[in-house]
C-alpha cells in the first residue's frame, strides 16, 4: 500500500491575559436595607464583550454598591448583579467594566434609577450596557425650543451648554450658523444670541446649532435646527372711557360687550372684572372674645367681594345677636383660603350680624344674615362657609368679554367702583383697565314719549362744563344740549364750576307711547335734584403681588404631547391683597420642546396689578419606542460572516417622538448560525429610551456538496478511494476523512481500507465555517 501523505492543520487559541492592579470592588450587603436586580450584557464598541476575567460595578456617587462577575451561558456572558441602597427609590446608579484582557476600567453610557426590589434586563435580553476602549463617547444635542416673538422684540438668549448631551464631558467647540433673515452671535459662556436681520421681517427661519468634540480620537460632532419666527407686531389693547352704569329697577340691568370698548390687534384677550371695597379712617374695634359658655354657637364665614375672596389677617370679625354683641374672631389660612372660625356666646336670641372691620382700608362693614342664634348649634363648614358678601352688586365677565351685573344687596344706595380688565392671552404684559362705576338706586328714570315731542332735546343742569351725552351707554353728545331722535336711555357727565368732581345726570328713558312726565326739554331744575358728585376712592399703598418659581418637570405622552398647570411652576407666590389668578406663558410642550425651557409664571392680584418670575420647565420623554420586526433570510459573505442591517430587520417602528437610532443583537452572524435564529432589534429615541422586538432570522448554508464519489481501486493498490465534491462561499477549503483530527488539501483520499469514514470540511480564515457530511462506507 502507498504511503499515505496528508497535511495536518492545527486550529489553536492562546489567550493572554494581561492583569494589573484589580479595583478594590467590595459591597458589605449588611449596611444596606434595600437591593434591586440587574441582568447585564457588556458590549465594547457596539460588539459583545464575552471575556471570563472581566468585572462589573455598580456605583452610587464614589460609593461601590454592587460588584458581579460573568457567568458563561452559551457562548454569551451575563452578569447577575445586586444593587443595595438605604432608600426605596431615586438614587442614581452608575456602572464601571473591568476588562480582564488589559485590566483597564471604563466607565458605562448607561444609568439606571434605583427602585426597590426592582428588576432591570433578563435573560436571554439582558440590560445591554456600553463601553468604549478610548472612553470616547458619542455626543448628542437635547432640541432647542422654539421661540416666536413680535416685531421689534429680542430672542430670548440661549444656554448652548445646557442642551449638551454628553457622557465623557469632553470639551467641545460651539458653531450657530445662521439664514437669509437670522444673524447669530455665539459670546462669552457659550450663549448664543439670535437677532432678524430686517426688522420688517416676519416670518419663521431657523438656525444650525453645532457641537464639536476637540483633542478627541473621534471627535464627535451633533447638530440640532432651532426654530425662530417673528410675528407682525401690534399695540397693546387700549380701552375708550366706560360711562358711568345705572342700577336701577326702572331700567335693564347693564351689560354689555368689553370687545366694544376696546382697540386690539391681537389675537385673543382675556378680561377680569374687580370691584373697589371702600377706604376711611375707622378705628380698629375694641371687642374682646367673651368667655364660652354652655350653649355656644360656631359659625365658618368668608369674606368676599363680587364673589372673590377677599381680607387680611390683621382683620377682625364679630357677631351680633339680637343686637347684643356675642363673639368676635380673626381670619385663619383653611385649604389656602383665608375664613373666620366665629364663636357666639349663648346670651341672647334672635338674627345674627355681622360686622367685619377691614383693618388695609381701615373700613367697618355691616351685614345682617338670614341666620338666627341656635343654642349649641353651627353654620357653615371649611367646603361651604357662610358668605359675607361686601358688594352690593356682582359684576360678572365671559371669556369672550360679554359682562352682566347683578343685584345682591336690593336695600344699598350709591356709588360703586371697579375695573375691566383686558390682558393680551401670548403675551400678559400687554394689558389695559377702564374704570366702571355703578351708580346703584341714586334717583329715578324719566320716561319720554318720543312721538308726542316736537324739536325734543334734552339740558344738563346750568354750570356743568366739558358735557359729555350718552345713548345706551355709547357717546352720542359733547354739548350742553342733546337733540333726541331716537329711543334710547340717555345721560349726560360733566365738570363742574372747579374741574374736578364728575356729574352725572340721571337717565332719561326715551321711547315711544310712555307715559310723558316731562316737558319739551330737560331743565335745570328737572335734573338738579338728582345731580352727583363723586370722588373715586383712594387705595391705601398696598405692597404689589409678588411672582415665585420653581423648577417642574413635563413628561411627553404617547402623541408627543404634554401639559403644564400654572400650579406645577408656582413655588409659594403670594400677595397682600390677594392672589387673584395665575397663569403661564406656555401651557402645551411637544418633542420640540424636550429639555429646559423657560416659562413665564404671571400673577394678577385683587387690585389688578402683576407680577412674573421665569419658571425652568424640564421637558422629558420616558415613553419608549414600540419597535416591529420582520423575519429575514441571510446569505453568509465569502469570510463567513454576515453584518445584519437593522433596517432590513425594522417594520415600521414608532415612537412619539421619533426614533434616533436601530441596532440588533447579535450584530453579526457566522457559520455556527447556519440555520434559525433569534435576532433582537433594539430601537432609541433621542431621550434614550429603548425599545425591542425579536426576529427570525435564518441564515443560507455556506457549504453546498455536489456528489460524494465511492470508488473500488485495482488489486495492489488498496481497497478503495472517496472523492467529495463540494465548494464554499469562500476561503480555501480542507477535508478530513477522520472527524477533523487530520486534514489534507484536496478532497480525494485513495488506498482506503473497508471501513466507515466520516468526512468534515473546514474553510479557511473564516469563524466555525465547518460542516460534517457524515460517514461514508468503504466496501
Amino acid at each position: 500500500m502507498r504511503k499515505l501523505f496528508t497535511i495536518s492543520i492545527a486550529f489553536f487559541l492562546i489567550k493572554n491575559m494581561l492583569l494589573g492592579q484589580v479595583p478594590a470592588w467590595t459591597v458589605n450587603p449588611a449596611n444596606y436595607a434595600n437591593s434591586m436586580n440587574f441582568t447585564c450584557q457588556v458590549f465594547l464598541d457596539g460588539t459583545p464583550e464575552n471575556g471570563t476575567a472581566n468585572v462589573l460595578g455598580a456605583y452610587v456617587g464614589n460609593e461601590v454598591r454592587g460588584v458581579a462577575t460573568p457567568v458563561q451561558v452559551g457562548s454569551s456572558a451575563y452578569y447577575f448583579l445586586t444593587v443595595f441602597s438605604n432608600v426605596v427609590s431615586g438614587e442614581m446608579v452608575e456602572f464601571k467594566v473591568l476588562l480582564g484582557s488589559n485590566s483597564t476600567v471604563h466607565p458605562a453610557a448607561e444609568t439606571a434609577s434605583f427602585i426597590k426590589n426592582g428588576q432591570m434586563g433578563g435573560f436571554p435580553i439582558g440590560y445591554a450596557l456600553h463601553i468604549s476602549a478610548a472612553d470616547d463617547f458619542p455626543i448628542s444635542l437635547s432640541a432647542f425650543p422654539s421661540q416666536t416673538v413680535l416685531q421689534g422684540e429680542a430672542f430670548a438668549t440661549i444656554d448652548l451648554d445646557g442642551f449638551l448631551q454628553t457622557q465623557d464631558n469632553d470639551p467641545v467647540v460651539w458653531t450657530a450658523t445662521g439664514s437669509v433673515n437670522l444673524t447669530t452671535n455665539i459670546g462669552a459662556g457659550n450663549i448664543l444670541s439670535v437677532s432678524a436681520n430686517d426688522p420688517a421681517w416676519t416670518g419663521t427661519d431657523s438656525v444650525l446649532i453645532t457641537a464639536t468634540e476637540t483633542g478627541t480620537t473621534n471627535q464627535y460632532t451633533a447638530s440640532r435646527y432651532a426654530v425662530f419666527t417673528v410675528n407682525e407686531g401690534y399695540d397693546a389693547p387700549v380701552f375708550s372711557y366706560l360711562p358711568k352704569q345705572f342700577v336701577q329697577d326702572d331700567l335693564p340691568l347693564p351689560a354689555g360687550n368689553m370687545n366694544d370698548r376696546i382697540e386690539f390687534d391681537g389675537s385673543c384677550l382675556q378680561y377680569d372684572i374687580r370691584l373697589n371695597l371702600p377706604t376711611g379712617n375707622d378705628a380698629p374695634p375694641a371687642w374682646e372674645q367673651l368667655t364660652t359658655n354652655s350653649g355656644s354657637m360656631t359659625i365658618v364665614v368668608e369674606i368676599q367681594s363680587n364673589c372673590h375672596t377677599t381680607g387680611s389677617l390683621g382683620d377682625q370679625l364679630a357677631g351680633y345677636v339680637g343686637g347684643q354683641f356675642a363673639g368676635v374672631a380673626t381670619p385663619q389660612m383653611s385649604s389656602g383660603r383665608l375664613q373666620f372660625f366665629l364663636t357666639l356666646a349663648n346670651i341672647a336670641s334672635g338674627a345674627i350680624c355681622l360686622k367685619y372691620y377691614d383693618s388695609e382700608r381701615q373700613f367697618l362693614h355691616e351685614k345682617t344674615t338670614a341666620l338666627s342664634f341656635i343654642p349649641s348649634g353651627t353654620a357653615g363648614t371649611t367646603g361651604a362657609p357662610v358668605l359675607m358678601e361686601l358688594a352690593p352688586i356682582k359684576v360678572t365677565a365671559s371669556p369672550t368679554g360679554e359682562w352682566t351685573t347683578t343685584v345682591l344687596d336690593p336695600n344699598w344706595e350709591g356709588f360703586q367702583h371697579g375695573w375691566f380688565y383686558a390682558t393680551d392671552c401670548n403675551r400678559p404684559e400687554k394689558k389695559d383697565s377702564v374704570e366702571a362705576v355703578f351708580v346703584v338706586k341714586l334717583c329715578p328714570a324719566q320716561s319720554v314719549d318720543l312721538d308726542s315731542m316736537v324739536g325734543f332735546c334734552l339740558r344738563a343742569i346750568d354750570g356743568v362744563s366739558n358735557v359729555l351725552w350718552y345713548e345706551n351707554s355709547f357717546q352720542v353728545g359733547a354739548d350742553s344740549t342733546l337733540g333726541v331722535f331716537e329711543p334710547g336711555i340717555y345721560h349726560y357727565e360733566g365738570d363742574n364750576s372747579s374741574h374736578c368732581p364728575v356729574i352725572v345726570g340721571c337717565p332719561v328713558v326715551v321711547d315711544h307711547a310712555v307715559p310723558m312726565n316731562l316737558a319739551n326739554e330737560i331743565s335745570t331744575t328737572d335734573m338738579e335734584d338728582c345731580g352727583q358728585l363723586f370722588l373715586a376712592p383712594t387705595i391705601n399703598d398696598i405692597s404689589p403681588p409678588v411672582a415665585i418659581c420653581q423648577t417642574a418637570n413635563v413628561y411627553l405622552d404617547e402623541n408627543g404631547e404634554g401639559f403644564l398647570p400654572a400650579n406645577m411652576v408656582d413655588g409659594g407666590s403670594y400677595a397682600s391683597c390677594g392672589i387673584d389668578s395665575i397663569w403661564v406663558s406656555q401651557e402645551e410642550f411637544l418633542c420640540s420642546h424636550l429639555g429646559l425651557n423657560n416659562v413665564q409664571l404671571t400673577v394678577l392680584d385683587s387690585m389688578g396689578r402683576l407680577d412674573s418670575c421665569i419658571a425652568i420647565v424640564n421637558v422629558l420623554d420616558t415613553v419608549a419606542p414600540i419597535a416591529l420586526c420582520q423575519n429575514l433570510s441571510v446569505l453568509l459573505e465569502a469570510d463567513g460572516s454576515m453584518t445584519l442591517d437593522p433596517l432590513a430587520l425594522e417594520n415600521g417602528s414608532t415612537d412619539n417622538c421619533g426614533i434616533a437610532a436601530f441596532w440588533t443583537y447579535p450584530k453579526k452572524l457566522y457559520c455556527p448560525q447556519v440555520g434559525g435564529n433569534t435576532v433582537t432589534l433594539y430601537a432609541r429615541d433621542a431621550s434614550y429610551n429603548i425599545g425591542t422586538c425579536q426576529a427570525a432570522v435564518t441564515v443560507e448554508p455556506f457549504f453546498t456538496v455536489q456528489d460524494i464519489i465511492v470508488t473500488d481501486e485495482t488489486p495492489g493498490q488498496g481497497n478503495g478511494s472517496i472523492t467529495v465534491l463540494a465548494t464554499a462561499l469562500g476561503g480555501q477549503l480542507a477535508w478530513s476523512i477522520n472527524g477533523g483530527d487530520w486534514w489534507q488539501l484536496v478532497g480525494e483520499f485513495k488506498q482506503l481500507v473497508q471501513g466507515g469514514y466520516p468526512v468534515v470540511l473546514q474553510a479557511f480564515g473564516t469563524y466555525g465555517c465547518r460542516l460534517e457530511v457524515g460517514e461514508v462506507l468503504v466496501h
